[in-house]
């Protein structure tokens, strides 16, 4: 097999006990690796609920999810019907 291993730097603040370690290694400042390619997307939710694409504003999007929500918690008989 082939010995990896990376170098770091660290440094030690005396006074207030702080460590700071460098988040790239010696090697990648050297040779940065190729991008993967990898794409991830976020969605963002609500209470469960993903934001829809069709409301633009995030107020609208907000009472959208609102009136779900009390939909569902009608459903369920947790709160009355006609609220």
């Amino acid at each position: 097999g082939v010995l990896k291993s990376k170098h770091y730097h660290a440094v030690y603040e005396q006074p207030n006990g702080k460590v700071h370690l460098a988040a790239v290694s010696d090697e990648e400042r050297a040779q940065p690796p190729t991008p993967t390619g990898m794409t991830i997307h976020l969605l963002p939710k609500r209470q469960n609920a993903t934001l829809k694409k069709a409301a633009a504003n995030v107020n609208r999007a907000a009472k959208q999810l609102d009136a779900h929500a009390r939909r569902r918690q009608a459903s369920r008989g947790s709160v009355p019907r006609n609220v």
